[in-house]
C-alpha cells in the first residue's frame, strides 16, 4: 500500500515528467574516486569492553534483584522493598549509563 501511494504520489507531482532542456541527470554525475590512505590496522580498545562488562553486571543485577525478593516470605519481602527499590534503581542508572557509554566508545568510528 505505501509503495502504491509513493508511485501515485510521485507520479501526480511531476516525477515522470523530463527535465528542462540541458540538465544533466542526477545519476551520470560521478565524481572522481578519491584515495582513502593507508593507515595501520585497528588497535581495540578495552574502553568500549570495560562499559559493556559494567552494563551486562548492572543488566544482571536487574535481573536477580527481584528474583531473590520473590524466594523470602511475605513479612520479609515486604521488610526489603526499600532497599531492594533502592539498589534496583543504582543498578538501572548504571545500565543506562554503561550501556550508553558502550554503544558510543563501540561504535563511534562507525
Amino acid at each position: 500500500l505505501t509503495a502504491l501511494l509513493y508511485t501515485g504520489l510521485a507520479a501526480l507531482s511531476g516525477a515522470r515528467v523530463p527535465g528542462p532542456a540541458g540538465a544533466v541527470p542526477v545519476f551520470t554525475q560521478r565524481r572522481a574516486p578519491q584515495a582513502v590512505p593507508a593507515s595501520a590496522p585497528a588497535v581495540p580498545r578495552p574502553t568500549p569492553y570495560l562499559f559493556g562488562a559494567f552494563s551486562l553486571g548492572a543488566l544482571i543485577a536487574c535481573l536477580v534483584l527481584p528474583a531473590d525478593i520473590a524466594g523470602l516470605p511475605a513479612a520479609a519481602a515486604v521488610q526489603s522493598m526499600p532497599s531492594m527499590h533502592r539498589w534496583l534503581l543504582v543498578a538501572t542508572l548504571v545500565y543506562f549509563v554503561a550501556g550508553t557509554a558502550y554503544y558510543l566508545t563501540r561504535y563511534a568510528d562507525k
